[in-house]
């Protein structure tokens, strides 16, 4: 009777073992390409030896700010390299920047603003810029949003380990702007040729299944020898 259950819980900890690695890949691959969010964060996280915060996948809601001055620059550096080498083919950035609204000229719409999107390279600290213009009403303002759109030229790469990145630079040479996380939501969407990071939940599903594998095999091992010893020696 124990060798029964024995069995049947071993055979069931090997079927959800397979079930848990396989699921986790087929998830995978079945993850659709396409635009994902970045919300841009006040707080900076990156630890990669750069001045920069950090853009993260899900929205946070902090209790602070972010003061751009007249003539400063800010970059926000995603949160998790690029697990893959990962090509956008073409497509536009859009960069939604909750603020103030005083950002354009006295009776104009066009925000006094730079945006460039590119991926930076902790191991030299190089910062490559994609080749972008702006779109057709690339620079729209709508009370306290500013929404800017930036249209490849070309196909551009993201290298495995290296990090996705957008700069702002504040061209208003009257006063400072004030970027809302607390209250607003800053948001960074990339084109519909976004190919997606790969999901490192696949490693973790896969050992998951490996080492249960690993733990029934070794209880079915121990019950083998253990039922051999009593074979040879002659006991029940």
């Amino acid at each position: 009777m124990k060798k029964t259950i024995l069995l049947i819980i071993s055979i069931t900890a090997l079927v959800a073992a397979l079930l848990t690695g396989t699921s986790a890949v087929m998830a995978d691959k079945e993850k659709p390409a396409g635009s994902q969010t970045w919300y841009l964060d006040v707080w900076a996280g990156n630890a990669i030896g750069v001045s920069s915060l950090q853009m993260v996948k899900s929205g946070t809601i902090h209790s602070d700010d972010f003061v751009l001055y007249s003539g400063m620059e800010m970059v926000w550096v995603a949160n998790q390299p690029a697990e893959t080498e990962s090509t956008f083919n073409n497509g536009s950035w859009i960069l939604s920047l909750s603020t103030d609204e005083n950002w354009a000229p006295e009776g104009q719409d066009t925000p006094l603003i730079t945006v460039q999107i590119g991926s930076h390279d902790p191991d030299t600290g190089a910062f490559n810029y994609f080749d972008t213009v702006v779109g057709t009403n690339g620079y729209i303002k709508a009370g306290k949003l500013i929404i800017v759109s930036l249209v490849q030229t070309k196909m551009e790469t993201i290298p495995k380990g290296d990090y996705l990145f957008v700069r702002v630079v504040n061209n208003d040479p009257d006063g400072q702007h004030t970027i809302y996380f607390y209250g607003g939501v800053s948001t960074l969407i990339s084109p519909v040729s976004d190919p997606g990071y790969a999901s490192p939940e696949i490693a973790s599903g896969l050992l998951l299944g490996t080492g249960l594998i690993g733990l029934v095999s070794y209880v079915l091992i121990r019950r083998k020898k253990a039922t051999t010893r009593k074979i040879s020696t002659g006991k029940a």
